[in-house]
């Protein structure tokens, strides 16, 4: 159980990456910490984020080196600049060019790294660098060697490194090791400098009466330091490589499917060692985060697979994939066994068949409803907040969303009418006879206002929509590799006028309770 159904609190979604700040990237810098002053004057009670993990191909957060580790651009240059382990010079040139309201991160990447290691040069490593690394061992060894061998091979695609660093044989990864210990140190200490950061901000948050979510990608990336420590736990031939990859089949947006690349999970070995991978990822994360979402939910219980070789093929399709069986309610009533009730919010979009359904229900999970999937003239569509219950966390759209505004200005004119006429009926709204549909800002205006109205005990809003920005201002595009993940935040966006507005859009609805 996550969230108290007898409150009805408010929330925002913003990714660290979106922060504005002077380094080119959000991070945990004076802007995250101006945010939580704002997210509280606003009177919301929830920040959620993306994954926080260490991005990979694509700058997606969904495909990470690591499970378990952070990404090293978030760490604040300030922060490190007032411990003395970096020179004001040396921030100076470490600074990107500042040219759009997008991250570049292939500059980002190669300036930060060098900023970093000038810190760890002057690093004394002290007893709780120690601890930090005794505690975190089990995943924060296979991370740092991982990266290390990454630098030494020139990718992180470790189907092409030489055999004995590949398949880990265990005299040459004993070399690797000593050859690479200042290496390998390096990445221990970007991930305790990560986590420290990141600890001293979520503390700030929760006095300021602001719980984070955080959210846990069902999938590795094959490119990570799990798959290549833990092959045992998915489904790689005698080679290292997939036999089958992740994905979703065939829509009406996307006829060839989605493929996400992913290596899958052999359930069959995570059910004989208890699920202990995964036991250890959520209390991880749940340490890490006060409230974690389970991306695609549905995917525990059944899963789609792709042939690998469509997926390498020129052009990549998921058509000859099919659904295969996951752990259903074994996996949650063994993390129950394990941790308790946990603090989770269950992503169950997209295909519901009735296993999902009853998967869903019986882990007693809070569902996920977007206003944006609710007019297709079914009424008796789960989006619809009609059709809602308290257990429910609900959002006008999502990362994968278009932002409400440039949504409802993409709309047929039909369906644009039958969204006006909701609001209309629903919300009290009226305006000219002559203006039969919204126009796209004020219909995003009151979409937000029919998702606070709603039962649902939590509701969360991008913050574009409080800013009725465009689909120039949208995050991320399913089914595509370029341009996403990128978009920022205009400084002096979330002003005190935003905030009262928020604020009285939140205790109008009954959602400006503290708890």
């Amino acid at each position: 159980m996550s969230i108290d159904k007898t409150l009805r609190e408010a929330g925002i979604l913003l990714p660290i990456f979106s922060l504005p700040s002077a380094y080119g990237i959000g991070g945990f810098s004076q802007e995250a910490y101006e945010f939580v002053d704002w997210l509280a004057e606003a009177g919301q009670r929830y920040w959620q984020l993306l994954p926080m993990g260490p991005v990979g191909d694509g700058y997606s957060p969904y495909q990470p080196h690591s499970c378990f580790a952070g990404e090293a651009l978030y760490i604040d240059p300030m922060t490190l600049l007032r411990r003395g382990l970096i020179t004001r010079e040396e921030l100076v040139e470490a600074q990107v060019p500042d040219e759009s309201a997008r991250v570049n991160y292939e500059a980002l990447k190669v300036a930060r790294e060098k900023l970093l290691r000038q810190a760890y040069s002057r690093f004394v490593p002290g007893d709780m660098f120690g601890e930090f690394c005794r505690r975190n061992q089990s995943w924060l060894d296979d991370y740092a060697v991982f990266e290390a061998l990454c630098r030494k091979f020139g990718t992180a695609h470790w189907d092409q490194w030489p055999t004995a660093a590949r398949f880990k044989i265990r005299w040459k990864m004993k070399e690797y090791r000593q050859e690479l210990a200042g290496e390998i140190g390096f990445w221990k200490w970007t991930q305790y400098e990560f986590y420290r950061q990141w600890a001293k901000l979520k503390r700030y948050a929760n006095l300021k009466g602001v719980r984070i979510i955080g959210d846990l990608p069902i999938y590795a990336a094959l490119e990570s330091a799990d798959c290549w420590a833990h092959p045992e736990l998915f489904q790689l031939g005698g080679d290292g490589l997939p036999k089958k990859v992740a994905g979703a089949p065939p829509d009406a947006f996307c006829p060839d499917g989605q493929v996400w690349g992913n290596p899958l999970y052999d359930w069959d070995v995570l059910k004989r060692h208890g699920y202990r991978w995964w036991i250890d990822r959520i209390r991880h994360n749940l340490r890490v985060y006060d409230v974690v979402r389970l991306d695609h939910m549905r995917g525990f219980s059944s899963y789609f697979a792709i042939p690998a070789e469509d997926a390498a093929a020129e052009k990549a399709t998921a058509e000859n994939g099919e659904w295969m069986p996951g752990p259903g309610m074994r996996l949650f009533d063994a993390v129950r066994a394990s941790l308790g009730d946990c603090s989770l919010i269950a992503e169950d979009l997209g295909i519901l068949t009735p296993d999902v359904i009853e998967m869903v229900k019986a882990s007693g999970l809070p569902e996920m409803k977007v206003l944006q999937f609710a007019f297709d003239g079914d009424p008796q569509n789960v989006h619809l907040p009609v059709n809602y219950s308290e257990n429910a966390v609900v959002y006008t759209g999502t990362h994968d969303n278009d932002t409400t505004a440039g949504w409802y200005a993409g709309l047929p004119e039909e369906t644009q009418k039958m969204v006006s006429l909701y609001i209309r009926t629903h919300h009290g709204v009226r305006n000219s006879e002559h203006a039969p549909v919204f126009g796209a800002g004020a219909a995003c205006e009151h979409l937000v206002e029919a998702a606070q109205q709603s039962k649902a005990a939590v509701c969360v809003i991008p913050v574009q929509d409080y800013l009725r920005l465009g689909s120039e201002h949208r995050i991320n595009i399913p089914g595509t590799s370029e341009g996403n993940w990128g978009w920022r935040l205009t400084p002096g966006s979330c002003t005190e006028e935003l905030a009262q507005h928020v604020r009285d859009v939140t205790v109008r609805n009954g959602r400006g309770g503290k708890r």
